[in-house]
């Protein structure tokens, strides 16, 4: 599973220990929207293992209990560079709709860089 470069766990709602992440060093597009994800918990076993994955550059994050402080050094390493077609958007760095986890970015003090974007994929006829 160390190969594996994307991987979406999009509505997986009743999912809440993501322990797994630390085997996934190849992880580079990471789709969490709609599960039951967090930054808070018990150690190892929030997103904050998002922290130790160095080729990460594009995850999708909307559940409420986010803390964008907690994944500082996640989100300067979002680049905005790359193929994010797991999203089926066209999308890059940080993928965020909520208002409430975005606000959180007040708290950070480490942050580098910040790249967020995404847009819909049109077709004409």
């Amino acid at each position: 599973m160390t190969s594996l470069n994307k991987f979406s766990i999009n509505g997986f709602s009743n999912l809440t220990d993501c322990s797994f992440l630390s085997k996934l060093s190849n992880l580079m597009y990471f789709d969490a929207r709609n599960s039951g994800l967090s930054t808070e918990g018990e150690d190892g076993k929030t997103l904050s293992n998002l922290n130790k994955l160095t080729k990460i550059t594009c995850i999708g994050i909307n559940s409420d209990s986010i803390d964008l402080s907690k994944l500082e050094e996640t989100v300067s390493r979002l680049n905005g560079i790359g193929d994010g077609s797991i999203f089926d958007i066209n999308a890059c760095g940080l993928i965020c709709d909520r208002k409430n986890i975005l606000d959180t970015l007040s708290k950070c003090t480490k942050i580098t860089r910040l790249v967020l974007g995404m847009q819909r994929r049109g077709y004409y006829k």
